[in-house]
């Protein structure tokens, strides 16, 4: 059905696809991205195919959930993600609307001038509602599905999407935390690296001293560093839905200067891997795959019981970064809050106000108002 030949004078690979009038398409750097290439056109396009023919619920919930298998076996979402992807399509072949099941709705009818997406979001959330499950998991399966037939969308199984396009606003998004931040000494830092398994010891200590988001931490690759001018260019991260995207805020496109230890470090990590092609990751996971979040959280949960101090968590290295440099930086707000890529000044004060003051002034301010009262 299709073929993939070399270029040897761009030393590219193209592939030429036999049942589609011979389409072509060249400019890969491999011969597995081609091969992925073609099997997920001929997947699309029998998919579309099928969708002018009236395609029903559970079949065109096989194409999501073949796609979601393609993406797990391809490292680009863990078992745990995948398996929940698998969960909420279960449960959305079982949802109602006009009293008929979805995995038996002819999908190209859903949508209609009778079945608004409003109406059919008005029926998919009083049977979700009806669940005798915490409201965070009802969210959670409320936006599953809602992301299903964004799919069916995209591969024209609908006329348009079947929940509406707009942001939703009929579940209360979770408030922020107001914990307050744990201020980590450099002594403990040290003392969790050195009782951190051998291969998540180097990602720590690179985490705690670049104050990289996690997000940004798995998609960082070679391209990014430039061991020259000594510096890491932030552009992009890894979201949990599974894809790339851009960073949290505009601000988060940043450089990051590295520490001249840690950059030596850093060569040395070079030198063990073994795939440090430019689009290589930094910190790959089983197979050159992507590390989960949830391996680095686990391998630093397990460094502080080995360390017998108090626990934290992955982000808390971060928060230890950011009052490393307000210590050394304070007088130099800007340059704290472009290091740490904060959208402004302000985000950085009410966060870190904390740490802005170090134990002799907070001394002197009290001495002064002592004097002042009393």
């Amino acid at each position: 059905m299709y073929k993939i030949t070399k270029r040897n004078d761009r030393n590219t690979y193209q592939v030429r696809l036999h049942k589609f009038n011979n389409k072509r398409k060249g400019g890969f750097k491999n011969s597995k991205d081609a091969k992925d290439w073609a099997e997920n056109y001929i997947i699309n396009h029998n998919a579309k195919e099928l969708s002018l023919k009236s395609i029903k619920g559970k079949d065109a919930i096989n194409y999501y959930l073949n796609k979601q298998e393609k993406r797990y076996k391809n490292n680009i979402i863990g078992l745990t993600q995948y398996k929940s992807k698998q969960r909420f399509a279960e449960a959305f072949l079982h949802i109602k609307i006009d009293n008929i099941k979805l995995r038996d709705w002819s999908l190209p009818k859903l949508v209609s001038n009778e079945r608004s997406p409003l109406v059919i979001i008005e029926q998919i959330l009083d049977q979700v509602n009806s669940w005798n499950r915490s409201t965070k998991t009802k969210r959670d399966y409320f936006y599953a599905f809602k992301g299903i037939f964004k799919y069916f969308d995209d591969m024209n199984f609908t006329h348009k999407c079947a929940m509406g396009g707009e942001k939703s606003t009929h579940f209360e998004q979770p408030r922020q935390s107001k914990k307050k931040q744990i201020e980590i000494s450099k002594d403990i830092i040290y003392k969790i690296i050195l009782h951190t398994k051998p291969q998540y010891k180097f990602i720590t200590e690179f985490a705690a001293c670049t104050g990289i988001r996690q997000g940004e931490l798995l998609e960082l690759r070679w391209m990014d560093i430039n061991f020259d001018r000594q510096i890491i260019d932030i552009e992009r991260c890894w979201r949990r839905c599974g894809t790339v995207g851009n960073t949290k805020s505009e601000k988060g496109v940043r450089i990051i200067k590295i520490p001249t230890t840690l950059l030596v470090k850093l060569k040395e990590w070079k030198i063990k891997l073994e795939n440090t092609k430019d689009n290589g990751l930094v910190f790959p996971g089983k197979n050159n795959g992507r590390l989960q979040s949830k391996t680095l959280l686990k391998s630093i949960t397990d460094a502080c019981k080995k360390a017998k101090v108090q626990r934290i968590v992955w982000h808390d290295l971060r928060h230890y970064y950011a009052s490393s440099l307000l210590k050394e930086y304070g007088h130099d707000l800007n340059y704290v809050t472009n290091a740490l890529g904060h959208s402004s000044i302000t985000v950085t004060k009410t966060r870190y106000e904390h740490n802005m003051y170090d134990k002799k002034e907070n001394e002197m301010h009290a001495e002064k108002l002592d004097k002042l009262f009393y």
